[in-house]
């Protein structure tokens, strides 16, 4: 009786060695060689899709990630650098501004959407047939005299900034005492407070663009300080697809320095930028 419980107890003993020892030839390594990113960008978004199933450690002296886990699980997450870990790619937007009255004229009309504040983004929707090639036409004369007209290319994960500059009058004073009393000295120089939009691209898998954009407008702050505020804004956008953005150019006759959009009424000849997004 004695002899068989030590009999079971070791055959329990081997029972559990033997799982301890399958369980650890279960677990593997791989070091993977970042080609074209860095191991730091990757690390996070290859850590997330294998999340139980192994960990991933960033080496950045060498641009490495070390891959441990089950098999399934590193070979997921070598299959998915396999993806990743390709050439950035270059995010070009096309940019120029049209009027709101120049829009509705050509028959085209804006969807208004997303937004912050002053900032808006609007969903372009033109005439089909004839009269979408009258408006290629007019089109191109409007980008020929565009104030504002441009092509700005980003690499993906990248950005860049799209601005219209403005010439702001600082004053100073200087006050001195003489014999004959005080004289007052003022001098005025001008400052450039660019105002606009940052934009960063992230190509996604199935193609599309997420672009953040964050809009900026300079004002004139006590003391000759220029000061940029901002808000972002995120759009999932189709190659080839042009938004509307209102709010980011200042109108000619503007009252106070302020951006166009701000107003709501309809009669309003809004200064709009026009932002097509393509892939190189």
């Amino acid at each position: 009786m004695k002899h068989g419980s030590i009999a079971r107890r070791t055959a329990l003993a081997v029972l559990a060695l033997c799982w301890i020892a399958a369980s650890a030839s279960a677990q593997v390594v791989r070091v993977y060689k970042v080609a074209h990113r860095t191991a730091e960008e990757l690390a996070p978004l290859v850590e997330t899709a294998i999340a139980g199933q192994g960990r991933v450690i960033a080496d950045g002296r060498t641009n490495s990630l070390v891959l441990s886990g089950s098999e399934r699980g590193v070979a997921s997450a070598l299959a998915l650098l396999g993806e990743l870990d390709v050439r950035a790619r270059t995010v070009v937007l096309r940019y120029e501004a049209r009027s709101s009255g120049e829009l509705r004229s050509a028959g085209a009309s804006v969807r208004w959407g997303a937004g912050a504040g002053g900032f808006r983004v609007g969903e372009l929707s033109w005439p089909s047939g004839a009269a979408a090639l009258a408006i290629g036409a007019e089109g191109a004369a409007a980008r020929h005299a565009s104030t504002l007209a441009g092509e700005l290319r980003i690499l993906d994960g990248q950005s860049g900034r799209i601005a219209s500059g403005a010439s702001l009058p600082v004053t100073s004073r200087r006050i001195s005492r003489s014999g004959r009393g005080e004289v007052v000295e003022e001098s005025t120089h001008y400052v450039t407070a660019d105002s606009g939009f940052e934009a960063t691209p992230h190509v996604l898998h199935d193609g599309r663009v997420e672009l953040a954009l964050r809009p900026f407008e300079a004002s004139l702050r006590p003391g000759g300080a220029i000061d940029h505020a901002s808000a972002e804004t995120r759009l999932v956008l189709t190659p080839g697809a042009t938004v509307a953005l209102g709010g980011i150019l200042r109108e000619r006759g503007a009252q106070h320095g302020g951006f166009s959009g701000a107003g709501t009424g309809a009669a309003v000849d809004e200064s709009l930028l026009l932002v097509t997004l393509e892939l190189d």
